[in-house]
């Protein structure tokens, strides 16, 4: 009985987080307060603080897990709704579709190989916009690492989601169907749940989206990853690193990968002191003068590096050879 209120308890904490997060982003609108971002951290900070073990959580989460299946048949009904939109810009959706999955793609691999970072890497990181179990395969066919596969495609939709609807909104693009064919394609069902808190039109279209990316890309990218690496040859860091642990199955204890994970922290922290700027200037908005917010700006730049830091730190201390050996 006790397990059962357990998970009762535990179901009803995260659908009651979710509902405040939620009602906060709608009031608010800022994007460090999206459901997902914040109910997670606000989750993990409750059972962290009355020192709740995972695997007490664990069961609760499974029964949700299960949920998402329904969820996700039930895009279906906004879809049935807007058929005759989708009918009549189907060209338009999937020269969007088409092009936004080539240019993850192309973009992933190409920002991986500017920050040296070895290649299985590389392949995992390559296939982060489509949803998690096309992903995943896609890693392993093309020989990358299916949990840092998993790592990247969770990012990318919490990212997204956050950030996607914000920056269109930016960039002034307002039309409910390039929203949601965008967010679809970059930020698969994480997005889509944003989308759907637009409006119908957009989280029609983002599921569309996401259910058309998935097949592309499952169908591209074990040819087209594989190009992409190759093309224009290996970086020097890369092949070091590929030459220095060829076994895959143990590459994330290898030293050489955490060499490639500290290049990538060199790479992120930049592009996330940036993208802190515009967020949090966007946050505190009229409420502070300029020197006060150039100066939190910084502080939330800072704490970003310091995560990152303490991330690649993490995995160095924690790695050990036989991690990701697979069992017999």
């Amino acid at each position: 009985m006790g397990d059962l209120a357990t998970i009762a308890v535990a179901i009803a904490l995260t659908v009651g987080i979710y509902a405040l997060s939620r009602r906060a982003f709608l009031t608010h609108g800022y994007p460090l307060v999206s459901p997902v971002f914040l109910s997670t951290l606000v989750i993990i900070a409750v059972l962290g603080f009355f020192r709740i073990p995972f695997a007490r959580y664990k069961p609760a989460e499974e029964i949700m897990t299960v949920l998402l299946g329904p969820a996700v048949v039930a895009l279906a009904l906004p879809l049935y709704r807007q058929r005759h939109t989708l009918l009549r810009m189907l060209p338009a959706v999937l020269t969007g579709v088409i092009s936004g999955s080539l240019v993850s793609l192309g973009a992933a691999v190409a920002v991986a190989r500017l920050a040296g970072l070895e290649r299985v890497i590389m392949v995992s990181l390559a296939p982060k916009s489509v949803t998690a179990l096309v992903a995943v395969e896609i890693s392993r066919i093309v020989g990358g690492n299916q949990a840092l596969t998993a790592a990247f495609v969770i990012a990318t939709g919490v990212l997204g989601s956050m950030l996607g609807p914000w920056f269109l909104s930016q960039m002034h693009i307002h039309d409910p169907v390039a929203r949601g064919l965008a967010v679809g394609t970059t930020s698969h069902g994480q997005g889509t749940a944003m989308m759907l808190q637009e409006g119908e039109t957009q989280g029609a279209l983002s599921g569309v989206a996401m259910a058309l990316a998935a097949i592309f890309v499952s169908v591209i990218a074990p040819y087209t990853i594989p190009w992409l690496v190759a093309f224009g040859g290996t970086s020097d860091t890369g092949q070091a690193a590929h030459d220095a642990c060829p076994d895959r199955s143990a590459r994330v204890s290898c030293p050489a990968t955490t060499e490639s994970l500290l290049a990538l922290r060199r790479v992120l922290s930049p592009l996330l002191s940036w993208t802190a700027v515009l967020v949090h200037q966007s946050w505190v908005g009229s409420d502070r003068g300029p020197a006060e917010r150039v100066d939190s700006t910084g502080e939330f730049g800072h704490t970003l590096d310091d995560l990152l830091g303490r991330v690649h730190d993490a995995i160095r201390e924690r790695a050990t050879p036989g991690l990701l050996t697979p069992s017999h």
